[in-house]
């Protein structure tokens, strides 16, 4: 039975499929009727889940006309077979023919925009799933005897030699087949988002003394025209995505949600800094000035009290890093609470400021240069005010990424 993660996941792709359902009342321009057909029926049998019919169909699509929807769609019904490292491949493909779209439709069709968008999300999700593999040969043996390998369950590599292939995680079985008819199965375990190489077991061709050959008279031969072989199609070649940024600066809107000391929530801005100082660790810094506008409370039937505060907060810390968008945080530092409070019938005014000590914990999701995050925010409360634990949230953008 499927998850609740997958049953979401499926919905998000259906919706996209769905909207290229609803235009094939009209088919696109450039495409053929009959690759309208064949999508229209995959989008139906992978609407019912079953892959095995979708892809089928969705694979008839594309030898009748390739599209950027008819690949996205052949993609996801492959990966609900399980085969991840195809899946990956085609979304390249797919994400190849959605840039020639949005370039002949410049940028204005929403549908292509939507399906770009899509085609973008799932291969940054497939890309933390595959791993990469560097085939190569023993010393000595030539290029010329590997004749082709096979991934099972994903399919044949083109020019498997000489560049990175893209492989299931953890364990691929792989079968490279000789120039003498045999066969030799090879094991991959390279663990997601990984690279590995990997040695094909060749045997050196051992060479045969020669023998003398009696002399045989020199018979004519016909002349014949060398063979040439059909162009083949340029092989796919994968790259392994670019490690995350080293250092980031960016600027967020920032607010903070609870009441606590008359106040309630407040808005500001935040400026914060991150340097990477390990694989899967960085530096993060973070500076916020927060305002908490005015709000009267009712003190007695004829006297009211206007409070409002200003929190300044500076912290230090760490948070994860890796290839998925997830990553979590601690900060610790220190907020300095400024508050304000006035009497409306004497017009009187209390000021008070006060440093506690601060921490934060949390985490955030960022999608290329957008991030948000949310955290608790608590503080050691050394004052005359006690503040509870409340909710501290950003939005921003990344102003320098390097």
């Amino acid at each position: 039975m499927p998850t609740e993660r997958q049953d979401l996941r499926a919905l998000i792709a259906l919706a996209v499929l769905l909207a290229s359902r609803v235009a094939f009342a009209d088919c696109p321009q450039g495409q053929t009727p009959a690759s309208c057909a064949l999508h229209d029926e995959g989008v139906a049998a992978f609407t019912a889940s079953k892959y095995d019919e979708a892809a089928t169909k969705f694979r008839a699509a594309i030898a009748a006309g390739p599209t950027a929807r008819s690949y996205l769609g052949y993609s996801q019904s492959v990966e609900g077979q399980g085969k991840i490292a195809l899946a990956y491949e085609t979304m390249l493909v797919a994400q190849k023919l959605s840039n020639e779209e949005m370039a002949a439709s410049g940028g204005k069709d929403t549908e292509i925009v939507g399906r770009a968008e899509r085609i973008k999300y799932k291969l940054a999700e497939l890309g933390a799933k595959i791993a990469y593999v560097w085939l190569r040969l023993p010393e000595g043996v030539p290029a010329r005897r590997l004749v082709s390998v096979y991934r099972e369950g994903e399919g044949d590599l083109a020019q498997p030699i000489g560049r990175w292939v893209v492989v299931a995680p953890e364990r691929q079985v792989m079968y490279a087949t000789l120039d003498d008819g045999r066969r030799l199965q090879v094991v991959a375990q390279v663990a997601a988002g990984s690279q590995g190489t990997v040695v094909i077991p060749v045997p050196a061709v051992q060479t045969q003394p020669v023998q003398p050959q009696p002399v045989q008279p020199v018979q004519p031969q016909p002349v014949l025209r060398p063979y040439v072989p059909p162009p083949a199609a340029e092989p796919f070649e994968a790259t392994p995505p670019p490690n995350p940024a080293n250092t980031r600066f960016a600027l967020d809107a920032a607010f903070i949600l609870g009441d606590g000391a008359g106040v309630g929530e407040g808005l500001g801005f935040a400026a914060q800094f991150e340097r990477k100082v390990g694989n899967r660790v960085a530096l993060a810094g973070r500076g916020a000035l927060v305002f908490h506008p005015s709000r009267e409370t009712e003190i007695s039937t004829l006297e009211t009290a206007s409070v409002s505060a200003n929190e300044w907060l500076l912290l230090v810390g760490a948070r994860t890093r890796s290839k998925l968008p997830i990553y979590a945080s601690v900060e610790v530092g220190a907020m300095l609470f400024s508050r304000r409070e006035t009497i409306s019938l004497t017009s009187t005014s209390v000021d008070y400021t006060h440093t506690y000590p601060a921490t934060m914990l949390g985490g955030g999701v960022r999608i290329g240069k957008v991030h948000f995050e949310v955290y608790a925010l608590a503080v050691a409360n050394t004052g005359d005010y006690d503040l509870p634990v409340r909710f501290f949230a950003t939005f921003g953008v990344d102003l320098v990424r390097r």
